[in-house]
C-alpha cells in the first residue's frame, strides 16, 4: 500500500514504557502501518533493554531502530525521524502514551475521505491515565471540557483550534509535508508541539488557513507521570506567551485571543524576571495582564518583583503554574 502512515516514536529510558506503546501500535490496522520509526536517546544499558523490547512485539518487522549515539535533543530527536519518515502521513506517538485499539483506522479513513484540500491534520479526544497505565475516567472528561473536545465532529481552522489548545501533542495524523516544514521555530523552547499549531494556524494556501478535522472518538491515552516534561520541569511559559502574541486571528476572535494570551502572561511575566529579562517581564505585566490580574495576589507579587535586585530572583525548577 502506497500511501501508508510512518509512525514515529522519540524515546529515553524507560523501556517499559515503549513496551506498552509498541503494544498499542499492534493493535492497529496493520495494512495501514508503513513503518515505525524509534529515535533513541537512552543509555547505553537501556539501548539494549529497548531492543529486547522491540524484538518481542509483533511489529518488530516495521520498526527501524535508530541509536543516537550521542543524544540529541528530545525536539532535535523527533525532527531527525520525521524527516526520515517515507510516507506522505506522519504520527508523532510519545513513547509513554499508547494509541487506542482502531484509532488509525478511524483517522485514515478521515483523511482518504477527505474532499476539502485545506484540511491537514485528523484528530480525536485523548484519555488521561496514572503512571500505572490506569485511566482515569473523571481527569479524562475534565480536560476535553478544558480544552474545546465536545461531543461534535467538527472542522475547523487551525488558528481556531490554537485559541482553545485543542490540537494534542502527540497522537494526531498529519501530511508529512506540513510537519516537516513546520516543526520547529528558533524559540519554542519546550513547547514545541504548540509552536508547530500556531505556525500551521498562521499559514495560509491559496489565501486560506488550513484546517483540522476532529471526531469525538478516543484516539489516544495520555501518560502523566513525574518524568515528563511539563511535570518534572515546567512549560517554558514565557516562549508559549510569545507564540500566542504571534498567532493571526480573524478580527471577530480577537477577544478569544486576548483571553489566550491573559492566561499566559502573569506567568509568563515572572518566567521573564527569573531569566534575568526585566523589562520584557514589565512589558508583560503592563500590556498582556489584564486590571484583575494586576490586583491579585499574584499579580502585586510580580509587581513587587520588579523592584527586587536580580540576584534575588533564581531560575525556578518547580512546574510553572497557569
Amino acid at each position: 500500500m502506497k500511501d501508508q502512515i510512518s509512525i514515529f516514536i522519540p524515546t529515553y529510558n524507560r523501556p517499559d514504557y515503549l513496551k506498552f506503546a509498541l503494544e498499542g501500535i499492534a493493535e492497529q490496522n496493520q495494512d495501514l502501518i508503513g513503518e515505525i520509526l524509534i529515535g533513541d536517546n537512552s543509555s547505553k544499558d537501556y539501548v539494549e533493554k529497548n531492543k529486547a523490547v522491540i524484538n518481542h512485539v509483533t511489529v518488530k518487522n516495521k520498526i527501524q531502530h535508530i541509536v543516537n549515539n550521542p543524544p540529541v535533543s528530545p525536539v532535535q530527536n523527533q525532527n531527525n525521524m520525521a524527516r526520515m519518515c517515507q510516507f506522505d502521513l506522519v504520527m508523532l506517538h510519545h513513547d509513554d502514551d499508547r494509541l487506542c485499539k482502531g484509532a488509525l483506522d478511524r483517522l485514515y479513513y478521515l483523511s482518504k475521505n477527505n474532499k476539502d484540500k485545506n484540511v491537514i491534520l485528523w484528530f480525536g479526544k485523548n484519555q488521561i491515565m496514572f503512571e500505572d497505565g490506569i485511566i482515569d475516567q473523571d481527569a479524562s472528561e475534565i480536560e476535553m471540557i478544558k480544552y474545546g473536545k465536545g461531543d461534535k465532529e467538527i472542522i475547523k481552522n487551525i488558528w481556531e483550534w490554537c485559541l482553545t489548545e485543542s490540537l494534542p501533542p502527540n497522537g494526531f495524523l498529519i501530511k508529512k509535508e506540513f510537519y516537516v516544514n513546520y516543526m520547529q521555530g528558533d524559540n519554542d523552547g519546550n513547547i514545541w508541539d504548540f509552536g508547530h499549531h500556531v505556525r500551521l494556524g498562521n499559514l495560509r494556501v491559496n489565501d486560506t488557513p488550513v484546517k483540522a478535522h476532529y471526531i469525538p472518538e478516543n484516539i489516544f491515552i495520555y501518560r502523566r507521570h513525574r518524568e515528563s516534561v511539563t511535570i518534572s520541569k515546567g512549560l517554558d511559559v514565557h516562549r508559549k506567551l510569545e507564540i500566542a502574541l504571534s498567532l493571526k486571528v480573524d478580527d471577530s476572535k480577537h477577544k478569544e485571543k486576548t483571553l489566550l494570551v491573559n492566561k499566559l502572561a502573569l506567568v509568563g511575566a515572572r518566567r521573564y524576571l527569573y531569566n534575568r529579562m526585566r523589562m520584557k517581564a514589565i512589558t508583560t505585566w503592563i500590556l498582556h495582564t489584564s486590571a484583575k490580574q494586576k490586583t491579585s495576589y499574584l499579580g502585586l507579587q510580580t509587581f513587587i518583583m520588579f523592584f527586587l535586585p536580580s540576584y534575588f530572583l533564581k531560575t525556578r525548577s518547580k512546574p510553572n503554574k497557569i
